[in-house]
């Protein structure tokens, strides 16, 4: 135990606390450590706990922008609700795909899944570099992993980001608008079709165990087989712990791309928050050498977007939530560890690429600056906490500022260095936020109390 006076004085540290300061590491293959000692007393504790233990899952709900004007729809129809929609929520449904109900996360844990979540900018597709902000400084959503009722809603996942807009529940790839581009392609099995297949899944064991003879293709990353039945699915053996998931998915660890790599990946089935950090979905991501970090980090470190457009480095994990049922709205609120906007500037996202010449170049979406444009998010995350009060009748959650990694390049040093870690999460204080945009004229005190956009549930002076 410590003493009153202790906590007293660990109470006056900075509110910027790091992932080493209160859990030891983790054993993923156990429960998490119960050891909590030099802990810092923080707001951000909780967030702490969760990066450092089963990890969270984050959501990118929009840009400002988009936010702002989301918000101000709902409250126009009751200022004490908030209805989700398939943009903000259900982001990975698409028509003829996954019609409904996938809503895409990525997963983070302090050891070994990297700070990377979708925040791309706008791109000039033909000169493949930055041309806007994007979702550079995106707000967004953060839920813990081993939050209640979770488990059975996740039903899949991707090593990288999975193109959901363009694949089957099955984890099969199809993209009619580009020369009908498919993965597996089945050219070697009769009456094959993408959207009929039971699965294009990842598969933790051997190869060696698991061919017949004869089965060459079992091997690969392509491999289909049909059932008694005549149904078909496809597999791809990527090793007992993951490990030949990049010698399947890289060419031998030899190149990295969007079509060789994002698209062509396979679904693995959701193991379970328990069971997830001794997975073989964790050594194909982590792994020293053949996990996908290192790899990427050997073949993209410092590479501009350009060298391998079309790539987003991000992990997914596909979670059901329907936003127009309630029970599912109030599962989402009951897990929610924090509401964030991404805070750190184009030239860090960037750090060591030849993409931030571009940081200087571009606007910030009528805003005069950077800063100014980071602002405007950390404006619209903390309206968003305020709408989740307002329609719960609770405490607004935490609201952070976020430094997450970019998902286009790969900086090695930002990637190695645990200070990215170390100070990934700073607590905005909403109340300061609203008098800096009342300060630069965006509003009144007046305006904001006609128009329910002043942080009322927050109890501002």
């Amino acid at each position: 135990m410590l003493g009153n006076g202790i906590l007293v004085a660990l109470a006056m540290l900075s509110e910027r606390i790091t992932a080493q300061d209160f859990l030891e590491r983790r054993d993923r293959g156990s429960q998490p450590s119960a050891n909590t000692s030099a802990r810092r007393l923080s707001d951000l504790d909780p967030l702490w706990d969760a990066m450092n233990g089963y990890g969270i899952f984050v959501h990118g709900v929009g840009q400002a922008r988009s936010v702002h004007g989301w918000l101000n729809g709902s409250i126009l129809n009751d200022p004490n609700q908030l209805t989700w929609t398939k943009d903000t929520l259900t982001d990975c449904s698409a028509a003829n795909y996954r019609n409904s109900g996938c809503s895409g996360w990525a997963y983070i844990q302090s050891d070994w899944a990297k700070p990377i979540t979708y925040n791309a900018p706008e791109l000039d597709w033909d000169k493949g570099w930055i041309k806007g902000p994007g979702d550079m400084h995106n707000v967004g959503l953060i839920m813990r992993a081993d939050g209640n009722g979770l488990n059975d809603r996740v039903k899949g996942m991707f090593l990288l980001d999975g193109d959901t807009w363009h694949r089957y529940w099955s984890g099969v790839y199809y993209d009619a608008d580009h020369n009908e581009y498919m993965w597996p392609d089945g050219k070697d099995m009769t009456g094959y079709s993408p959207a009929d297949a039971l699965a294009w899944k990842c598969i933790a064991d051997n190869p060696k165990d698991a061919c017949k003879p004869g089965e060459g293709k079992c091997w690969g990353n392509d491999f289909c087989w049909a059932t008694k039945d005549d149904k078909i699915t496809c597999e791809a053996h990527v090793g007992d712990h993951g490990e030949l998931w990049t010698k399947l998915f890289t060419n031998n660890t030899s190149s990295i791309s969007k079509y060789g790599t994002m698209t062509t990946q396979c679904q693995w089935d959701y193991p379970g928050i328990d069971n997830l950090g001794s997975s073989a979905f964790q050594g194909a991501l982590a792994a020293k050498t053949t996990g996908f970090y290192d790899v990427a980090m050997n073949l993209l470190d410092g590479q501009n977007i350009k060298s391998h457009l079309g790539l987003y480095l991000e992990n997914e994990f596909d979670i059901w939530f329907d936003y127009g049922k309630q029970e599912d709205i109030k599962l989402l609120y009951g897990n929610l560890a924090a509401v964030y906007a991404q805070v750190n500037s184009c030239q860090d996202q960037f750090a060591n690429t030849p993409d931030t010449v571009s940081c200087s170049a571009i606007g910030w979406d009528g805003e005069t600056n950077e800063a100014m444009h980071i602002l405007n998010s950390q404006w619209a995350a903390c309206r968003l906490a305020d709408q989740i009060a307002r329609n719960t009748q609770a405490d607004p959650p935490l609201v952070v500022g976020a430094k997450w990694l970019s998902n286009l390049v790969v900086s090695r040093s930002k990637w190695e260095d645990a200070a990215t870690v170390k100070n990934l999460f700073e607590k905005i204080d909403c109340c300061k936020v609203r008098g800096q945009i009342v300060q630069e004229g965006w509003s009144t005190l007046e305006k904001m109390a006609a128009e329910h956009t002043g942080l009322e549930r927050f109890g501002c002076a």
